[in-house]
């Protein structure tokens, strides 16, 4: 007969983040997505040297309204720029709450830090870019920051999240776990999360410099078996636990169809960097970055929740073994 796992300690439970602040670090991981998103528009439409100028907007603080609305090029590039602009201040006061007392964990403290940093280096690799268009070096890097900046924000989104602390109680409802299965799931998990981002980089070299897609191509294979193997373990033994299957069945499907989105675009793609693409060319490509970028969402929402589980089962089997070990002490006083 299968016996209820004992009781998780205190400290596998302190204090709650105030739901104002995980809600606007949702806010902000959202918007971080919707930005990524909008950056791959630009770079599928070419409209990336649509306006010159930087920080400004053809020498005037805003865009021009009127502008966007007949020009497709500026539509695109200031679109992107107000979005990140936007981004950028939210992400500033999220890393400035996080300094407060409202966030007692150092560690989580040192991620908003981190998203604070990073926001500001990509407003400087984007006009890095818009001011040195013949480095085209320079729109590879801006995505290899911001990938994991999108990371970053989507780690804050879970840790200061309800379902983070109701961890706990789901490990207990689910009989518990074994210390290396749950190792063995957060290492995998943080390898396909990491991959992805490999991936996303070598995505970036043939959309930029029109050569190079062959490391991109043979990627999506590591990366397809990897993401198969990854589902199929948590399918096997850790089915009960929500917080991971259910994302772990998400970045299945997903990765699914990336695969043909990606088969897709390749055959689809303009010769060159002059040549024409058309607009069939320019949704799925957008779309095929876009299903990109929330796999690795996915897959750092897996790899979070998986390092969690893994540190309450060691937290569990830690009580089992002094409960073992005193209950021991006590038969053989008697």
């Amino acid at each position: 007969m299968l016996q209820a796992a004992p009781p998780l300690p205190a400290t596998a439970t302190p204090g709650l983040t105030p739901r104002w602040l995980g809600a606007l670090a949702k806010v902000v991981a959202v918007a971080a997505f919707v930005v990524v998103v909008a950056g791959s528009a630009v770079t599928s439409t070419r409209s990336g040297d649509a306006d010159p100028d930087w920080p400004l907007f053809e020498g005037r603080p805003l865009p021009s309204p009127s502008k966007m609305a007949v020009d497709r090029g500026k539509f695109y590039e200031h679109g992107h720029r107000v979005a990140a602009a936007s981004l950028g201040i939210l992400t500033l006061v999220l890393a400035g709450c996080l300094q407060t007392r409202s966030e007692s964990r150092r560690w989580v403290k040192a991620l908003g830090v981190a998203a604070g940093v990073t926001v500001v280096l990509l407003a400087v690799l984007g006009g890095i870019r818009v001011l040195t268009k013949d480095l085209r070096v320079v729109p590879i890097i801006h995505v290899a920051v911001a990938m994991p900046f999108l990371g970053i924000c989507t780690a804050l989104a879970v840790v200061t999240a309800r379902r983070w602390w109701a961890a706990a109680a789901e490990l207990q409802r689910s009989k518990g776990c074994p210390v290396e299965d749950a190792r063995a799931l957060a290492w995998t998990s943080l390898a396909t999360a990491i991959a992805l981002y490999v991936q996303a980089v070598l995505g970036a070299i043939p959309r930029h410099l029109y050569e190079g897609a062959l490391p991109h191509i043979l990627g999506a294979f590591a990366v397809s078996t990897l993401a198969i193997l990854l589902a199929a373990r948590i399918l096997s033994k850790h089915s009960g636990i929500g917080s991971v299957f259910r994302p772990g069945m998400g970045l299945l499907g997903l990765i699914v169809a990336q695969f043909f989105l990606g088969f897709s675009t390749y055959v689809v793609r303009p010769a060159g960097p002059k040549a024409p693409g058309s607009g069939f060319y320019e949704a799925l490509a957008s779309t095929h970055l876009a299903v990109g970028a929330l796999l690795l969402v996915v897959a750092v929402v897996l790899s979070t929740r998986s390092f969690r589980i893994w540190g309450l089962a060691a937290e569990q089997a830690q009580v089992s073994s002094a409960s073992t070990e005193i209950a021991l002490e006590r038969g053989g006083e008697s």
